[in-house]
């Protein structure tokens, strides 16, 4: 199996532009606030001032005050607005998170019921010998330490990391199914291309059924509970689609 890195590691190029306000103030308050000042000073220096030239400096005092405290405003509702979801998030989800994700522990766990395991048996048979790519065991021990931690900061119930914890578990459960689907595709082309024994292949198919269920029960739940996430907070917190595993015919 191909080591693929598991931490998202998405290029993100940074667009550096000046926000709304500062273009605002930059562009037209701060050149209109210039030829202001001399107009001002030219008048309180050959007339009196009149009523609406006050009235005109108090306003554009007004407007650049508003400019100035705009983004800090919209920072700080931005940032209660995320502190909310979170708390939403994680007191909402968070009991059905933790269960799912002890249950897909189960699945990566060294026993005689998962398809790892199952991998292992079927490659010592004589006909499948060097056929099957066997589990990198770097990269399952990766797997296991990364879900161990994973499932210990939500054991913490810590409202920051929770949404990018949940994040990290979809796509770690996305990339353990994508192990498991291409072993079902790499299983059926080598029954299309070599004969096996047929009480090896009766006691392969049973053992993939069995396995396969109790896998596509815990990605179902693991859907459906990330389409609920997503659709309740009107986002994409999660991934939401997982390829299903297929039987082997």
């Amino acid at each position: 199996m191909r080591n693929v890195p598991f931490f998202r590691t998405e290029g993100r190029q940074e667009n550096i532009q000046d926000s709304p306000s500062k273009l605002l103030l930059k562009d037209i308050l701060i050149p209109i606030g210039s030829i202001l000042i001399a107009a001002i000073s030219f008048l309180t220096a050959n007339f009196e001032l009149p009523t609406w030239a006050i009235i005109g400096v108090i306003g554009y005092l007004v407007v650049v005050i508003m400019a100035l405290l705009f983004n800090p405003f919209h920072g700080l509702c931005s940032s209660l607005w995320k502190m909310k979801r979170e708390r939403y998030l994680t007191k909402k989800f968070h009991s059905e998170v933790y269960e799912i994700s002890r249950e897909f522990g189960g699945l990566i766990e060294d026993r005689s019921d998962t398809i790892s395991n199952l991998l292992k048996e079927i490659n010592s048979w004589e006909e499948l010998r060097g056929q099957l790519t066997q589990p990198d065991s770097e990269h399952i021990s990766t797997i296991k330490s990364w879900h161990a931690s994973i499932e210990k900061h939500l054991n913490l119930l810590c409202l920051k990391y929770f949404p990018s914890l949940v994040w990290d578990l979809g796509v770690l459960i996305s990339q353990y199914n994508r192990f498991c689907i291409q072993t079902q595709k790499r299983l059926e082309e080598i029954l299309r291309e070599r004969e096996l024994h047929e009480m090896h292949l009766q006691y392969l198919k049973h053992e993939w059924t069995l396995r396969r269920e109790r896998h596509v029960r815990v990605m179902s739940k693991w859907e459906s509970l990330t389409k609920n996430i997503n659709d309740k907070l009107r986002g994409r917190f999660c991934i939401d689609y997982y390829e299903p595993l297929k039987p082997i015919d």
